[in-house]
């Protein structure tokens, strides 16, 4: 499975605003007030099928939850091994995976499902 991570928010994260030549304009930022939610989706690369939750945040600790429930299901449709295909984000690497290890322990899903990380080698400017 693939998956990713993406934010939508109510307004634009830049502000415009006009100022007499060579001066800079004073523009406030209200991002700390603006509503934002973020989408988590894995799509199975042979069915197509997803896998999507939205959540506040997109913390280590929500995208590993995630992938529990993600886990659970997959262990109720009767699979027992699941490779799950990422980006280079270093927020998907050692902390997420032990904290999924903990949450499929306390799942009592340990031996029914194993998990294996795949990530994409990191893109270079060009």
């Amino acid at each position: 499975m693939f998956f990713d991570e993406f934010a939508v928010s109510e307004r634009p994260s830049l502000f415009y605003g006009w100022a007499e030549r060579n001066t800079r304009p004073q523009v406030k930022s209200n991002e700390r007030a603006r509503n934002k939610l973020n989408g988590l989706l894995c799509v199975d690369a042979h069915s197509g099928e997803e896998y999507f939750a939205l959540s506040p945040q997109a913390k280590t600790e929500d995208i590993s939850e995630y992938f529990a429930g993600l886990c659970l299901d997959s262990v109720e449709l009767g699979y027992t091994q699941l490779c799950l295909i990422l980006d280079n984000n270093p927020t998907h690497k050692g902390k997420m995976r032990s904290q999924l290890a903990i949450h499929l322990e306390q799942m009592g899903l340990t031996q029914s499902i194993q998990v294996e990380f795949l990530y994409c080698r990191p893109t270079l400017p060009s």
